[in-house]
């Protein structure tokens, strides 16, 4: 867990007790991210980016080359990682980190949320309802359609085909294809409300885990889409 003023917080015990750890940065994180149990990066305000490789006893700062904000942080493994920020930013990493590469989306709105269903299919959301995909691992980014003026705030997809993105003022969309086909590629899910009903509990946020998704998420998304998801 990140914050702000370089806060980092690690649990050994499935999140009953917090301990903090010396980031040794004042700067506010957004994100954090670990490949590997002992492996992760944290992402933040004027360009930070903090590595570790002992499980977060010790952070070391890396040059990102930008002083934009840098929000969300994901990696595949050790050594391939991307960054999403502001302004449109996306960088990219295939050494751990030791360099970052600038990769141009087209795009100035604020980047909240990046993610690869594997080394070349990414996608990035952000302000005012950007949607934009990759199929060559960041090098070029293609707008996608959304058809909402929300500003999204993060995208799982479960399985290739199955994905969701969440927004403000509770934008949900859906795609069932991948995403990749057009305007009938996100589905809007009824929005925008203030809130979200699943079995009558609020939802306010919504993370899903970026993984092959097993029987009872399959049947959740399943309900979701009959019940709120509608084509334009």
């Amino acid at each position: 867990m990140v914050g702000s003023g370089g806060t980092i917080l690690a649990t050994t015990n499935g999140g009953a007790s917090w301990k903090p750890q010396k980031s040794g940065s004042q700067e506010n994180l957004y994100d954090v991210a670990f490949p590997t149990p002992k492996v992760g990066w944290a992402v933040g305000a004027n360009g930070t980016i903090l590595k570790t490789t002992d499980g977060g006893a010790k952070w070391t700062a890396q040059k990102s080359g930008t002083i934009v904000n840098l929000y969300d942080v994901t990696f595949l493994d050790e050594k391939r990682g991307w960054i999403a920020g502001a302004d449109g930013a996306i960088l990219s990493t295939d050494d751990s980190g030791a360099s970052w590469q600038d990769r141009p989306t087209g795009s100035r709105a604020n980047l909240y949320a990046v993610l690869f269903l594997n080394e070349r299919d990414g996608w990035t959301v952000g302000a005012l309802g950007t949607i934009l995909s990759t199929k060559d691992g960041g090098r070029t980014w293609k707008v996608r359609e959304s058809g909402t003026p929300s500003t999204l705030f993060d995208i799982a997809f479960p399985d290739p085909t199955i994905g969701w993105i969440a927004g403000n003022s509770g934008a949900l969309l859906q795609t069932l294809d991948g995403g990749f086909h057009g305007h009938q590629g996100w589905l809007g899910c009824g929005g925008p409300r203030r809130d979200l009903q699943d079995d009558g509990r609020r939802v306010h946020v919504v993370t899903l885990w970026p993984r092959p998704a097993d029987d009872l998420l399959r049947d959740r998304l399943s309900r979701w889409k009959d019940r709120h998801c509608r084509r334009r």
